[in-house]
């Protein structure tokens, strides 16, 4: 043996002498020098979108002060309690079940704001500013009911966000493909109040929801019992019996609601309104873009009139999806897989590098890519994924499972699976998600009425916390002999053998959409550069590892429900694979059919202590590493805990020095 060898084999021995165990990773989406060597890198092009710059202006309001086409209502101030005073109005798109909020909101939101999702659960409050205007009406000369803004109208709001529902490029009256509300603009004339909406609604059955505040009283949360009217679309916003309901600033409390939409061919306008303070509210009828705004075949006693124009193509632009923050990717791609098992903690922690695309929906909603993770740590489990696993994340598991027809998504020979984790991320605001369950041989635990036993896991937080998500409850249903699925927020497989004791934090999860590098959907040359994605840790008993098994990892990414699988996989498919498919039938994929292995062994031990020497991963032990080293030491940074205790200390710097020196 050299000398160097010999100084160099001095030079561990004397680190690892002092040191319990190399530092684990922090689990924030960023790849530690812990982790090592890339296990499995991608080798083939993203068709799920290459996240990065979509070369628009994320500043660009447009001109919503120029347009003056739009949607024109008038309403009899007698049907408004004849207001005296001041008069509060809200208006907003919605789609087309009045289940999908848009950003398009008068007053208006701040400037980069997307989507808002789920109605039921926006607290307008919560929001910067004011989402609602307030003005004591003002006479002036009668507009003409045309959808054409009148000089005598008053500017009351002008949007302050770019629209995500589609940015109107057909220019005429009567269709719009797009949907924005560019200003808000009022005037009283002979009884009458006159509201103008500058923009667009789009032609798909998109709704304009009105709430206007005008009497004492009102619901500044959206009660679930108002009048059905628009096929219930009023308390589709409501309290749903948990206490939720769409929720307006303080201050705000409607009375009275109108909505409109239009499409069909001819395209039609159809109305509807109701009182908030009461029992009543009708289908108003229907009437076509340009018209003068009287309905037919409804039940307009009130005398109300509404018209478009959806020739509008100006105003304000289509939103900047954002890509390359730690929040948010317009694309999906998995570039490397790397793992690494802690034996003295009893955790296994993977890190998927990539991006994965946001959802457009709420945390509650199942929109956006999934990111799979299959683990296979034990004899048994499932080669051909089964139909009757644990009903969890909208039916995406057994979505791929057996139909009954023997069918079932089967994997390469070698791997059975023990372990599921689907993983999301939404809109705004932006949360991460993670759904467990175990994969048993014979399926599901059951009692004797066929209720299940096994637990269907989910938890996530908010991205403005800054941590993993915790799994740490409190939701934990015990099973009561009736109940045919049950659910928790902590480890399915450990809360299963003692539900009343459950463990918190036996999974985290932490996402760093920030990559803009990577795969493309042609070259994966950049896959091994890519340092920041999708970090996962759990506990080994919890994934049900024997202690003597391979601990075998496979992911990929999907659409929502699994129903469409992506091309990238982990390891990856043969160069120049398309996506798999096979839309609505991904029970019938069989993975040996796709050349190489689709499942990777993360090896014990954590690897080479000289990976952790190798701090900027770099593939080289050098000086640069050592600054880098001091530069997170001196900032007390967790990634150079080097000795696992915890605490970032002067052991740490000796334990790092001498795993530096001995790996040069």
């Amino acid at each position: 043996m050299n000398a160097m060898l010999v100084y160099r084999a001095a030079g561990l021995a004397a680190a690892l002498a002092v040191m319990p165990a190399i530092a684990q990773p922090v689990v924030d989406g960023q790849k530690d020098a812990d982790y090592g060597s890339a296990l499995a890198l991608q080798t083939t092009g993203t068709g799920f979108g290459d996240s990065g710059n979509t070369g628009c202006d994320a500043f660009d309001i447009g001109d919503p002060g120029a347009v003056v086409t739009g949607i024109e209502i008038a309403i009899p101030m007698f049907e408004l309690g004849t207001p005296a005073g001041a008069i509060k109005i809200f208006a907003a798109i919605n789609g087309g079940g009045h289940d999908f909020m848009s950003n398009q909101v008068l007053g208006g939101l701040e400037l980069g704001t997307p989507n808002l999702g789920e109605p039921r659960n926006i607290d307008f409050g919560a929001f910067p500013g004011l989402q609602h205007v307030e003005f004591t009406p003002t006479s002036g000369a009668t507009p003409t009911i045309d959808g054409q803004l009148d000089a005598s109208y008053v500017q009351l709001a002008l949007q302050t966000n770019q629209t995500a529902f589609g940015d109107n490029s057909d220019g005429t009256v009567e269709v719009g493909n797009g949907s924005e509300l560019d200003g808000l603009y009022a005037v009283e004339s002979g009884g009458m109040l006159y509201i103008f909406l500058t923009g667009n609604l789009e032609s798909n059955f998109n709704k304009l929801e009105l709430f206007i505040d005008s009497e004492a009283g009102g619901q500044n949360k959206l009660r679930g019992d108002n009048v059905d009217i628009d096929f219930d679309g009023l308390n589709r916003m409501g309290d749903d019996g948990s206490d939720n309901g769409m929720t307006f600033d303080a201050g705000f409390e409607p009375d009275y609601y109108f909505t409109c939409t239009n499409g069909g061919d001819p395209t039609t306008i159809y109305a509807n309104f109701a009182s908030l303070n009461g029992v009543y509210g009708d289908y108003l009828g229907s009437t076509f873009p340009g018209s003068d705004g009287t309905f037919v075949d409804g039940n307009n006693f009130y005398g109300i009139f509404a018209t478009m124009d959806n020739s509008n193509t100006a105003g304000v632009p289509g939103y900047c999806t954002p890509a390359g923050t730690v929040d948010y990717a317009n694309g999906s791609e998995l570039d490397g897989l790397y793992g690494y098992v802690d034996e003295v903690n009893n955790q296994l922690f993977l890190l998927f590098t990539g991006n994965l695309q946001n959802g457009a929906g709420g945390k509650d909603s199942n929109s956006g890519n999934k990111l799979t993770v299959l683990l296979d740590v034990q004899p048994g489990g499932q080669n051909k994924l089964r139909g009757d696993n644990v009903d969890i994340s909208f039916g995406n598991l057994n979505n791929m499972g057996d139909d009954g027809s023997g069918n079932g998504f089967t994997l390469d020979a070698g791997f059975e699976a023990d372990y599921w984790m689907s993983i999301k991320t939404n809109n705004f605001p932006v949360y991460q998600i993670l759904d467990a369950a175990v994969l048993r041989t014979d399926g599901k635990l059951m009692d004797f009425s066929g209720n299940s036993l096994d637990y269907g896991a989910y938890d996530g937080n908010a991205k403005m916390d800054g941590v993993q998500v915790p799994y740490d409850g409190p939701l934990l249903d015990i099973q009561d002999g009736f109940t045919p699925n049950i659910y928790c927020n902590y480890g399915p497989r450990l809360t299963q053998i003692d539900p009343f004791n459950p463990v918190d934090g036996l999974i985290g999860l932490f996402i760093d959409n920030s990559n803009i590098d990577g795969v493309t959907d042609v070259d994966v040359s950049d896959a091994g550069n890519v340092t920041t994605g999708i970090e996962i840790v759990i506990d080994l008993d919890e994934a049900g590892w024997d202690g003597v098994s391979d601990i075998k990892v496979m992911g990929f990414i999907s659409n929502e429900d699994a129903t469409y699988l992506s091309n990238q996989f982990l390891p990856g498919l043969p160069s120049g694979t398309d996506n798999v498919g096979n839309s609505g039938a991904t029970r019938d994929i069989d993975m040996a059919s796709y050349a190489g292995q689709q499942w990777v062994v993360v090896p014990l031990g954590g690897g080479d202590p000289c990976d952790f020497a190798d701090f900027n991963s770099d593939g080289t032990v050098n000086t640069q590493d050592f600054l880098a080293y001091l530069g997170a030491w001196a900032a007390g940074n967790p990634t150079a805990d080097c000795n696992d205790d915890g605490t970032v200390n002067t052991q740490d710097f000796l334990c790092f020095l001498g795993l530096w020196a001995g790996c040069q």
